[in-house]
């Protein structure tokens, strides 16, 4: 008679069950006390402090009801990856030594039953405990009488991102399972994982920045990429902190939903791939850190290259030196060492120089010479990029001068600039790597016409020659017109100041007086900023300098290079822009350059005792006495 086939053994469930009891009782305490726990106490806190119960309470009631799950999901989302982790090494725990391996596996159970049955155990471990808290704090509300159907709708789909969520996680940790045989190495592996994308971003990014002249750190963006950092993208970007209206909107507790079908398809996928892995794996791989062959080389090259190029990263940034070959000296040698210890530990063995894989170990590392050689000569061109004019539709410059603009007069300037530091990028490149040089960074930013941004930093050396590409900045700096663009915003002169406010300091820095300016008062005092500025040629110390980075713009500070100019107090002007304010000291405006900006901003001043102008219309407006060094007006 022929055997009936189930994908479910109830044996195996209940050695799961009973010998799990302490894994899905801990789960269950924590989220009991994590849920309707701690919502009674925020509920009866709410009431406690409310001496009427009407709408107004019960609206607040239902808010807390809802946003209170809402905004703990980004500090569950972690633990949800690591309990997932223990279930997953729980109910497969007989794949890690060869005895219990050999047991299970000689038991009248085929594989899939028994991969079916420990998945479901695994799942059952992380879904019961928190959708049975999450009812019982439904509960909890009914019992305050603020339980409605829209309370139950968002406590149905957080359930629903709550089990999508664990679902991927658990998927995800027993299909590393399946390839990775050693206690040790399985969480070690599920966290490499996760962080995967991320890190080798991260690496590369920070190479790029050494071994490339003008690549800094966040050269590329995760983008849509950013959900395979699932840990990180879910916590942040699916529920978190939330805004809750009881109007019916969904606002921030459901965004980025869309993307949970896709986690749930890719935990199908891992299912899958677990699947195939299990009915193929051999019982004498348990123990092995990777029990399946083709992985083993990627394992031995994936590790040595990350790891060579975080300790020459770590090194360099230790002794001060972004010297090429002191990098590839140490990437060549931690390279080595890290492939033939990952060789160890695949082979459980210290007898790991044979012949064939010293002749692997070179070709690894001819392989990396030639990538990092290939990155020092550009052959890629990431050195020499330089967009075409009639690609730019705005350009920032920032260092010693700072900035914003769409003119082509302007764009032309930075974009020669850049040319001109391209061109000489070996020599200022040279200079970089020598620390007892002085030196200054210019960052140059390009909005292209496709919305696309292109970014370099660049670290050249400080001149004061006719003709360097330093005093050409510092030069052109110094126009009138581009102080008062750091001042007043990129549209200036077609601004309209109608307010602001005037403050003076004590030696310790706290305020003494501040004072609120009519509008009248403004505009004279902005006419008289302009008239100090344009007069500059008389002060040629005169900069600007960023203070203050605001919400929609910049604190630009007026100073001197005489350190010992007096400083007499902080004038702020309200600028109101109709084409849209932008400040061009904030870092972020050429990502604004494009969006429906604000109209409002402030320009900020520090007034000196050189500002002529400014200080006599403070005085004859009598916000200051004829004596700076006295009290201001109150």
């Amino acid at each position: 008679m022929k055997s009936k086939i189930s994908l479910f053994n109830k044996a195996v469930f209940k050695r799961n069950l009973t010998g799990g009891w302490c894994l899905w009782s801990a789960i269950l305490l924590f989220y009991l006390l994590t849920l309707p726990v701690s919502m009674y106490g925020t509920l009866s806190d709410l009431i406690r402090y409310e001496t009427n119960i009407d709408g107004t309470l019960q609206e607040t009631l239902k808010i807390s009801m809802i946003s209170t799950i809402w905004g703990a999901l980004e500090a569950y989302v972690p633990l949800f990856a690591l309990a997932a982790l223990l279930c997953a090494m729980f109910v497969f725990s007989y794949l890690f030594t060869g005895r219990n391996s050999n047991m299970m596996h000689t038991f009248p159970i085929n594989r899939i039953t028994l991969f079916a049955t420990n998945y479901v155990t695994g799942l059952l471990f992380l879904m019961i405990p928190v959708t049975l808290s999450a009812v019982l704090t439904l509960g909890v509300g009914a019992v305050y009488g603020v339980l409605d159907a829209f309370v139950v709708k968002h406590y149905l789909i957080w359930i629903v991102t709550v089990a999508v969520e664990n679902i991927f996680f658990f998927s995800m940790a027993v299909c590393v399972l399946m390839f990775v045989g050693n206690m040790i190495a399985v969480p070690v592996m599920y966290l490499i994982l996760n962080f995967l994308y991320d890190g080798c971003v991260l690496i590369v990014e920070t190479m790029l920045s050494i071994v490339c002249y003008g690549l800094e750190s966040y050269t590329f963006s995760s983008g849509m990429f950013g959900v395979l950092t699932p840990i990180l993208y879910l916590a942040r970007r699916v529920g978190g902190n939330s805004r809750i209206e009881l109007d019916g909107k969904f606002e921030e507790a459901f965004r980025n939903m869309h993307v949970l079908p896709g986690y749930f398809v890719a935990a199908v996928f891992f299912v899958v791939i677990a699947i195939v892995v299990y009915e193929k794996k051999h019982i004498e791989t348990a123990g092995d850190v990777i029990t399946v062959k083709w992985l083993k080389p990627i394992f031995r090259w994936g590790a040595s290259v990350c790891t060579s190029a975080l300790v020459a990263l770590l090194l360099s940034s230790m002794f001060y030196t972004k010297s090429f070959w002191v990098i590839l000296s140490i990437v060549i040698v931690t390279g080595l060492i890290v492939f033939f210890i990952a060789q160890m530990l695949l082979e459980r063995s210290v007898h790991i120089f044979t012949k064939r894989k010293i002749q692997e170990g070179m070709i690894y590392t001819i392989i990396v010479c030639a990538f990092y050689v290939a990155l020092d000569m550009d052959v890629a061109g990431l050195e020499k990029k330089v967009p075409s004019m009639d690609d730019i539709q705005a350009a920032k410059i920032s260092g010693q001068l700072e900035m914003l603009s769409d003119d082509d007069e302007e764009i032309a300037f930075i974009h020669d600039i850049h040319r001109q530091i391209v061109d000489s990028r070996k020599e200022f490149k040279r200079s970089a790597q020598n620390y007892s040089r002085n030196s200054e960074y210019v960052s140059i930013d390009y909005l292209l016409k496709d919305n696309s941004i292109l970014k370099r930093v660049y670290e050249i050396p400080c001149s004061d020659d006719d003709g360097s590409v330093s005093k050409q900045i510092w030069d052109y700096a110094q126009k009138p017109e581009i102080i008062l663009k750091q001042f007043f915003g990129i549209h200036y002169p077609e601004i309209d100041v109608y307010g602001g406010t005037w403050k003076t300091y004590q030696s310790d820095g706290s305020v003494s007086q501040e004072i609120r300016i009519t509008e009248t008062d403004a505009k004279q005092l902005y006419e008289a900023v302009v008239s100090d500025v344009n007069n500059r040629q008389m002060n040629p110390g005169y900069r600007t300098e960023n203070v203050i980075e605001y919400t929609r713009g910049a604190v630009a500070t007026a100073k001197y290079e005489d350190d010992e100019v007096k400083d007499i107090g902080h004038l702020t002007l309200d600028v109101r822009d109709e084409a849209g304010y932008l400040s061009v000291l904030d870092v972020r405006s050429i990502l604004r350059y494009k969006d429906d900006n604000a109209k409002d901003g402030k320009a900020f001043v520090s007034v000196d005792e050189r500002d002529t102008c400014t200080i006599e219309k403070l005085q004859e407006l009598g916000f200051m006495k004829k004596n700076p060094d006295s009290e201001s007006k109150g």
